[in-house]
């Protein structure tokens, strides 16, 4: 077990999975695993001159520590600590350091592309934390069939497949992440569809 700061997770895991074999028209739908997403956030004081005012506001930036993609956050948030299985946890890829270098960059460029309006322009780090972003890998069957993986965010309820065949690492961290045991190991509920 391991003690992190994470997103809380919404929705009902039960109706994750009516939503899900809805959506799909699967047969079976079974969720097989929570997993946490590291991220990291910054947040920026922006301080600029205008010709006629002066500005002074946040910014903040998330960089995504497996592929390093970064996002500008529009709205602040507080992860809750919570204790979780080690297993569930993704490795991160990419150091804190390089984050950082990776979000002053692109705020920067975001800046950049308002800074016409600006005489001056100051970015100060005010925050960094780390977080983890909760998400379920889900299976959804059909008869006769591989099942198709499914990961759907925790927080939004958005979902989408995942390619394993086009994305050998995406198989790497599953099967890292998932104690197979014969279809029995599966944690979470199972819904069937009629048939």
């Amino acid at each position: 077990m391991k003690r992190i700061a994470a997103i809380p997770t919404t929705g009902d895991p039960s109706l994750l999975t009516e939503s899900v074999a809805r959506a799909t028209r699967s047969r079976s739908v079974r969720i097989q695993s929570r997993l946490f997403y590291p991220y990291y956030f910054f947040q920026y004081r922006l301080r600029g001159k205008r010709l006629f005012a002066k500005v002074h506001s946040r910014i903040g930036c998330t960089v995504d520590l497996i592929s390093g993609r970064e996002a500008l956050a529009d709205t602040p948030f507080e992860p809750r600590p919570e204790t979780v299985s080690r297993e569930w946890i993704l490795e991160a890829a990419i150091t804190e350091a390089r984050a950082r270098e990776r979000a002053r960059s692109y705020v920067c460029a975001a800046v950049s592309m308002k800074m016409k309006w600006f005489r001056s322009v100051e970015l100060r780090q005010e925050r960094s934390f780390l977080y983890y972003r909760p998400f379920w890998l889900v299976a959804c069957e059909e008869r006769d069939k591989d099942p198709v993986w499914i990961i759907v965010d925790g927080v939004s309820g958005r979902f989408h497949p995942l390619p394993l065949e086009e994305n050998p690492r995406a198989g790497e961290m599953i099967s890292q992440a998932i104690p197979f045991n014969g279809g029995g190991g599966c944690s979470g509920k199972q819904t069937e569809k009629g048939g």
